[in-house]
């Protein structure tokens, strides 16, 4: 078993720019790009078809600058990539937000994918509902803690509530979701489920991008986009002797998996606890426990794989230059694939940066535990 990286690439643009003293050449320059240009880094001699790998691809194409400038001090311009086109396709970065290592991610793949997790946790439910009363009373001296605790009363209160409230409405299609979970549990092969764990997007443009420098200025917009896209899959099979024996029981146990009723165990106490919530967001113990919940009675099987793909592509579009010169248009692109392999779920910190959500939730703490100062 070793570690080996492939590269391939094909398809070229080149040409030159030629100044001209008096009608002779007396220099040139010279520019080539790979259109496209791939590399796969991977593992050989390894048996199963669960292994690291990584693909990147690199792509670019571009109008070339053609035209001619007559005079003593000529410049011809012959099929000449714009030099903001290298060799290798070079999208304009833009930073993403961090993402969790994949460790954490096939802890949550596991949680969110689990067959025994409840829809609507009816124990935690019902011992939140004690609190209900809160929700129509609004504490602090002032309008900024009004403010604070009205924020954390609509994201800790009103929202769940509302969210278990519309599931309990919805547990006719709840159910029958589960139920064919259960079929394809009990079938064979298992239970196969394909997870999506994070999506991000930014974009920018650049309004006054110089597309071309040398022999002549040609500049453009350079609009750039970076997106990504994470996902786990994973397999579950029924332990023994586990599978009902009859469309009946496989109903009501899919009832009882929805609404949190079948055996809730320690994710259900877990939940229970004031702050659990805010240990969940920089550990995976939630989601560990939401992991090795069997109240169905399953256990995964096989590697999680965690399934990252990148793309940043940058398109640039003339906006000026010299009328004897045509092109400049084009685009460069970088699509990276990539593919972890995990064993199960595990403990982790999750130490990525908080959202704007957790900071605003934090905030909101912040303002209504103070005293004395407003």
């Amino acid at each position: 078993m070793g570690y080996r990286e492939r590269i391939r690439s094909f398809g070229f643009q080149e040409g030159h720019i030629t100044y001209l003293q008096n009608g002779v050449p007396y220099t040139s320059l010279h520019n080539q790009i790979v259109n496209t240009e791939s590399k796969c880094s991977d593992i050989v001699g390894q048996r199963s078809e669960d292994h690291a790998l990584e693909i990147i691809h690199h792509r670019q194409s571009c109008d070339p600058l053609v035209g001619t400038l007559e005079g003593y001090w000529g410049t011809v311009f012959s099929d000449y990539p714009p030099d903001c086109f290298p060799r290798t396709a070079n999208p304009l970065y833009l930073p993403l937000p961090n993402a969790p290592n994949s460790r954490v991610l096939a802890t949550e793949a596991l949680a969110r994918s689990n067959p025994s997790r409840p829809v609507v946790d009816t124990p935690v439910f019902l011992a939140e509902m004690r609190e209900l009363p809160d929700l129509f009373r609004i504490a602090g001296k002032t309008l900024l803690k009004k403010g604070a605790n009205a924020y954390l009363s609509w994201n800790y209160g009103w929202k769940p509530l509302l969210s278990d409230l519309s599931n309990y409405l919805d547990f006719q299609a709840q159910v029958a979701k589960r139920e064919d979970e259960l079929k394809r549990l009990y079938s064979n092969g298992g239970l196969k489920r394909r997870v999506t764990l994070d999506k991000a997007f930014v974009h920018k443009i650049d309004p006054n991008f110089w597309i071309q420098s040398q022999g002549a200025i040609v500049t453009g917009t350079a609009s750039t986009t970076s997106k990504r896209e994470i996902w786990a899959t994973c397999r579950w099979l029924p332990d023994i002797g586990s599978v009902p024996n009859t469309d009946m029981t496989r109903h009501q146990l899919a009832r009882n998996l929805v609404f949190g009723l079948q055996k809730p165990g320690l994710k259900t106490a877990w939940d229970a606890l004031p702050w659990s919530w805010l240990i969940d967001w920089g550990t995976t113990v939630g989601d560990f426990l939401a992991a090795n919940r069997n109240s169905v009675g399953a256990h995964h099987v096989g590697n999680i794989n965690v399934m990252t793909r990148t793309v940043t592509r940058t398109e640039f579009s003339r906006t000026g230059g010299p009328a004897w010169l045509s092109g400049g248009n084009g685009f460069a692109e970088i699509e990276t694939k990539s593919r972890a392999v995990e064993t199960g779920p595990s403990l982790e910190t999750n130490l990525t940066f908080l959202s704007n959500w957790q900071m605003s939730i934090l905030g909101a703490i912040g303002i209504s535990r103070m005293r004395g100062r407003l």
